[in-house]
């Protein structure tokens, strides 16, 4: 699963604690997120989406802007590289 749409490298490389987390959610709901775990969804592109979706709508900070951000915002962004990578990952 390629996640560097969500999260970035320091320039060294080296994770930061808070990138770290931000993957190990993702790898876990990609494992055990809803709907992930069903036989014809794991594994695949639209499990690899799903994931980030669930991530960032549910998950991923909260405060006052979020359905703003989910909708228009960083979230929406993140949730459409995560949908073109899913598509070129198919063709």
């Amino acid at each position: 699963m390629q996640v560097d749409i969500v999260v970035t490298k320091e320039e060294d490389g080296i994770l930061a604690t808070r990138t770290q987390n931000t993957l190990d959610n993702l790898v876990h709901l990609y494992e055990h997120g809803v709907g992930n775990d069903l036989e014809k969804v794991k594994g695949t592109m639209w499990g690899a989406f799903n994931s980030v979706v669930e991530y960032v709508d549910y998950i991923r900070g909260s405060n006052k802007n979020r359905t703003k951000s989910i909708l228009y915002g960083s979230g929406a962004v993140v949730k459409q590289k995560a949908w073109d990578l899913a598509v070129a990952g198919i063709k």
